[in-house]
């Protein structure tokens, strides 16, 4: 004897006129389900519709990760200063030859850590440093371009703009520039010369 599956008990109930408030209480789905399910019927089938469902749930195995992956994205986080998701799968394929999806490396941050909500809204961070005169406050950023990294500087008085491209994120380059705070709690660049390699760019 052959098993009904729900998705044809849903099919049977809609075709004998019971209202879809009512299937979706029987077969214990939403009621955008039950009319999603009717719809996707009316044009494939009942037959074929069955079919691809089953075939789409044999299909959803997650796939775990191994406890050394696991751990390695939680070295990452912890040892580069809470590094994105993106930047772990980065370091995870250059320095590990290990593939492994930005999904499944949140899924690994969000077990072990607190991460903000996409949802939330940002916290005020209290006032925002101000320069007075040049070099008084650079802005520091980093754009990743895939294998190609790119360190910006901007002088937020005459915002003038320095960039450095590279090819990792620890800037490991002919010169490595130090950043302090000075007394009046700004940032104050304390290098003293550009290197040739550095590129200008007037905004």
């Amino acid at each position: 004897m052959r098993t009904v599956t729900i998705w044809e008990l849903a099919h049977e109930l809609i075709s004998a006129g019971v209202r879809a408030d009512e299937v979706a209480r029987k077969v214990g789905r939403n009621r955008a389900t039950i009319y999603r399910w009717k719809k996707t019927i009316k044009y494939r089938g009942i037959r074929r519709f069955v079919a691809d469902q089953k075939q789409a749930k044999r299909q959803r195995h997650r796939r775990c990760l191994d406890s050394r992956v696991v751990r390695l994205i939680k070295q990452s986080r912890t040892s580069h200063h809470d590094w994105c998701g993106e930047k772990i799968v980065w370091e995870l394929k250059m320095k590990h030859d290990i593939s492994v999806s930005r999904a499944s490396v949140y899924r690994v941050l969000n077990r072990y850590f607190k991460l903000r909500s996409r949802w939330k809204k940002n916290q005020a961070r209290g006032p925002l440093p101000q320069a007075f005169a040049p070099r008084d406050v650079i802005q520091a950023d980093t754009v990743d371009y895939g294998e190609l990294f790119a360190y910006t500087a901007v002088d937020i008085y005459t915002r003038e703009t320095c960039v450095i491209l590279g090819d990792n994120l620890t800037m490991v380059e002919s010169l490595q520039p130090s950043v302090t705070r000075s007394s009046s709690n700004t940032l104050t660049n304390t290098t003293a010369t550009m290197p040739d390699e550095r590129t200008r760019m007037p905004t």
